[in-house]
């Protein structure tokens, strides 16, 4: 398995799994599967060609010649929260569960952090997502937040953790 940074020809893989991650895992996401089926493919190409760059990044697992994990982060946009870098967008499909595809892609998220000077990393998790909750706590990652209705589906809400990685003090 190979895990590497996205780039500019990846956009119809990361398509594919961002479909996917919306279909068997609906209640993790904030985005909307309609939302991402009405980007167009230059549209993909341009969230690959963003997120190849320094501040903010998508970190890919290569499995068989297809993307079997992603996790992106992103710089926060305003300056005076350039400290901190928000995870987005974990997935691995199911069958690659369980075989520590996971941590690595948050492994090299958190290197990824330590090397642009972050001082720390953010992300926010479904509260009933308990292997994922595993997960992040596992590398590191701590609550500082529960956050009541944070997603509404098709009128049922879910609460979310929001939970920080902090960089030990250079």
């Amino acid at each position: 398995m190979q895990f590497r940074r996205i780039c500019a020809t990846d956009g119809p893989a990361l398509r594919e799994i961002r479909l996917r991650s919306t279909t068997t895992d609906n209640t993790a996401f904030g985005i909307h599967r309609d939302q991402l089926q009405a980007l167009t493919d230059a549209a993909w190409t341009d969230l690959c060609l963003a997120n190849a760059h320094e501040a903010s990044t998508i970190v890919v697992a290569v499995a068989e010649s297809r993307i079997v994990g992603m996790v992106g982060c992103m710089h926060d946009p305003s300056p005076k929260r350039h400290h901190c870098g928000i995870v987005w967008g974990m997935y691995v499909v199911p069958e690659y569960r369980g075989f520590g595809v996971g941590r690595r892609l948050l492994d090299a998220i958190i290197n990824h952090g330590s090397s642009i000077n972050y001082m720390m990393l953010k992300l926010s998790v479904t509260t009933h997502a308990g292997e994922a909750l595993e997960l992040y706590r596992a590398v590191g990652f701590s609550t500082y937040a529960e956050e009541p209705a944070f997603l509404c589906i098709d009128g049922i809400t879910y609460d979310a953790y929001h939970m920080m990685y902090m960089y030990p003090r250079k």
